[in-house]
């Protein structure tokens, strides 16, 4: 089992301590690793996340509390109580709108909380009768979010009262709205007459003291001591029936057919070329283009946080793609040096949101220092040239830890490929080189 840093275990027995609390530990900090460690592995447990972050569950709960059987729900209707040392990890929008009386000592974990900040969204409505539930047979209730005000107050008030800590942080609704120091504004609508709006001004100073009742948060900056300069991790795409997975299947079948190892079978075709390689090279543009959506979904967390982002692949299609969303720039090969130049200022003055490149024309002599966080949609085969341009984020003037963050398709040739390229790294670095 992995092992816990040390202001991780003080967010694990803080979790532990208490039946109903929220980490707001900043992105990055392992929120999952602290919640995954406070579950007792006998216990029965259920994560509701949203679908993109299904996978990563999985393979954390392998890494932080191994004794716990994952169980991944898939499909409406779905939904069942645990078994004792079973976690079972759904998405949102798989929550049941009727829910029976619980078992007793359900953990209840709600991940990225902040989807929960909409107190009248069916989404939050049914994790609150979960929760309630898991409540009465005196189970727990956590809550995970580094973002839980996102816009106004009661975005805060809805994340914390998803677990029921809203009252308990602040006692009443007017003491929360006079915390936020509110007040009523008379505004005029078109076609004529008014309506009241609330207009929320700066949270007063025992605020902080208020939350801190109830809710666990620690930056980047306060525990970067404790951070390696880079935190790397895989997020797994699953992989839907169609061209793309046909085309991967094809590929399997031919590099198993010679009876090798299939990280063997990779590496050869990667040293011999021809058929084999080609056949992997164009399964690996078709999982490009299916790792589209993932990446699409995965962006928006780092938007609801305000964190700028760097995303990187070998395929043109998902920088196209990703570059053209509002607020966006790309870099690709053929763009001319001006152009190129003038998405990299924009991006490090704090203009754009992210920045999309192909890493043959961003992985090298440009610096991206005003994002911590990098998303490969895939890599190049030259491991060297992944390194570097992740590389574009750790240069002079970067002050964070650097997040990289993999998508991987659920699929054993694009899982074989990277597994190889991340042993010839390892290979070329203990070479010094």
């Amino acid at each position: 089992m992995s092992t816990l840093k040390p202001y991780q275990i003080l967010g694990r027995d803080f979790l532990r301590s208490r039946r109903a609390a929220m980490l707001f530990d900043a992105m990055g900090l392992g929120k999952t690793a602290q919640a995954l460690s406070a579950i007792p592995s006998d216990a029965r447990a259920i994560v509701v996340c949203p679908a993109v972050a299904k996978t990563v569950w999985e393979d954390e709960a392998a890494k932080w509390n191994p004794g716990l059987r994952v169980s991944v729900l898939g499909g409406r209707g779905s939904f069942r109580w645990p078994v004792p040392g079973e976690l079972l990890v759904l998405n949102y929008e798989l929550l049941p709108h009727v829910v029976v009386a619980a078992p007793t000592f359900v953990y209840l974990v709600a991940d990225e909380a902040h989807y929960l900040k909409t107190g009248k969204s069916q989404r939050t409505r049914r994790f609150r009768l979960l929760a309630r539930a898991v409540e009465a047979a005196g189970g727990s209730v956590w809550g995970l979010t580094g973002t839980p005000l996102l816009r106004e107050p009661p975005d805060l008030w809805n994340v914390l009262q998803a677990a029921g800590l809203a009252w308990r942080a602040f006692g009443t609704w007017p003491r929360f709205y006079a915390g936020f120091d509110a007040k009523p504004k008379e505004i005029k609508v078109l076609g004529g007459g008014t309506r009241t709006i609330t207009v929320w001004g700066t949270a007063k100073p025992w605020v902080a003291d208020a939350i801190r009742r109830v809710a666990l948060r620690r930056t980047r900056r306060e525990v970067l001591a404790e951070l390696p300069g880079k935190i790397r991790s895989v997020l797994r795409v699953k992989v839907k029936p169609g061209v793309a997975k046909d085309l991967a299947d094809e590929t399997l079948a031919l590099l198993s057919a010679g009876g090798i190892d299939l990280e063997a079978a990779v590496e050869r075709a990667m040293d011999l070329g021809g058929t084999a390689f080609e056949k992997i090279a164009a399964t690996r543009a078709a999982l490009s283009v299916l790792k589209i959506q993932a990446a699409l979904d995965l962006l928006d967390s780092y938007k609801d946080a305000g964190r700028p982002v760097v995303v990187f692949s070998a395929h043109r299609a998902p920088v196209e793609a990703l570059g053209s969303r509002p607020g966006w720039s790309a870099v690709l090969g053929g763009d001319l040096a001006i152009a190129r130049a003038t998405a990299v200022q924009e991006f490090q003055a704090g203009k754009l949101d992210g920045l999309a490149l192909t890493i043959g024309a961003g992985g090298t002599a440009i610096t991206l220092t005003k994002a911590a966080d990098v998303i490969f949609v895939d890599q190049s085969w030259s491991p060297m040239e992944n390194l570097q341009a992740e590389d574009r984020l750790c240069r002079i003037g970067q002050t964070s830890v650097v997040q990289v963050v993999v998508l991987q398709a659920d699929h054993p040739v694009d899982a074989a490929v990277n597994r190889v390229l991340a042993r010839n790294l390892e290979m070329a670095r203990s070479a010094g080189v």
